[in-house]
C-alpha cells in the first residue's frame, strides 16, 4: 500500500519529566526494564512503512540518544531486519521551533510525514497504519478517541459557560500525519506569523487546510505523571 511512498516520522523527545516527580527526562525512563522511547520507536520499526525516523531532544541528551541508536540498529542487523534511516538532533527553545528544525532534516524524497510524541509508548502498528491510510485520502489526520466524559467550559469567574455537546469533542493524540508540503508551508507560516500551537494539526487548521480525525486507542496516552508510568507497566504486561 505504501511502497511507492517515502514516509518520515518526526519524535519530539525533550520531555523533562519534572511532573513525574525525577530530574530523569522521560524518554529515559525505565518501562518493563527498557528505556520508554524504546517502547515509542517499536511499531514505527517494525511497521515495514517507515523511510526515515529522526529523533528531536535535549542536546545534553545527545550522546545518550546516539548510543541507544547504535543499538537498536545493531539489534536489527543480529535480527536480519531492515530498519529505517534514524538520526538524532537537538532540539530548539519550544516544541514548534524543535519539529520545524526536525522537518528540516527530511530528506528529499519523503512525501509524508508523522509527528509522534516519544512519551507515548503505546501506539500500536494498527493505529500508525489507520493515520496513514487517512493521510493518502485527506493529506492531514489526527489521531483522537472521543470524550468519555462530560465537558464544561468556564467563564473568567471560573463558573460554568456552558456544556458543549459531548458527541463532537475528541482528545487528540499523535502521530498526526500529513503530506509533506503541506505541513512544512504551515510551519513556515507560523514562524513568519509567530503563531504558537499545541499540536501540529492546529497550524495545518490556521493554514485553512481540512484535517481528518482518525480513531485512535485509550491505550495510546502520553506517559506524564507516575500514575501513568503504572498504568503503562500493566498494559505492557497484558500484550508482551
Amino acid at each position: 500500500m505504501y511502497e511507492n511512498q517515502k514516509i518520515a516520522v518526526v519524535i519530539p523527545a525533550a520531555g523533562s519529566g519534572s511532573r513525574m516527580g525525577t530530574k530523569e527526562v522521560k524518554t529515559f525512563l525505565k518501562l518493563k526494564g527498557r528505556d520508554l522511547i524504546e517502547w515509542t520507536l517499536a511499531p514505527f520499526l517494525e511497521s515495514g512503512w517507515i523511510d526515515q525516523i529522526i529523533i528531536v531532544g535535549r542536546k545534553q541528551e545527545e550522546e545518550r540518544f546516539e548510543s541507544l541508536l547504535a543499538q537498536i540498529r545493531s539489534q536489527g542487523i543480529e535480527r536480519g531486519a531492515t530498519y529505517p534511516q534514524m538520526k538524532f538532533i537537538p532540539g530548539g527553545p519550544n516544541r514548534l521551533v524543535s519539529v520545524y528544525n526536525g522537518l528540516g532534516q527530511l530528506n528529499e524524497d519523503i512525501a509524508y510525514v508523522m509527528i509522534h510524541d516519544g512519551a507515548r509508548p503505546l501506539v500500536s502498528i494498527e493505529v500508525i497504519e489507520r493515520s496513514l491510510q487517512d493521510t493518502l485520502k485527506h493529506n492531514a489526520s489526527v489521531i483522537c478517541v472521543p470524550v468519555k466524559d462530560t465537558i464544561k467550559v468556564a467563564n473568567d469567574e471560573q463558573f460554568v459557560d456552558y456544556t458543549p455537546d459531548r458527541s463532537r469533542l475528541f482528545l487528540i493524540q499523535t502521530p498526526q500525519s500529513f503530506e509533506r508540503n503541506l505541513l512544512l508551508r504551515a510551519y513556515e507560516q507560523a514562524m513568519l506569523e509567530g503563531l504558537t500551537a499545541t499540536d501540529d494539526s492546529a497550524l495545518v487548521e490556521a493554514f485553512g487546510h481540512p484535517v481528518k480525525l482518525t480513531l485512535g486507542s485509550y491505550n495510546n496516552f502520553k506517559v506524564t505523571t507516575p500514575e501513568d508510568l503504572l498504568l503503562a507497566e500493566r498494559l505492557l504486561e497484558d500484550l508482551i
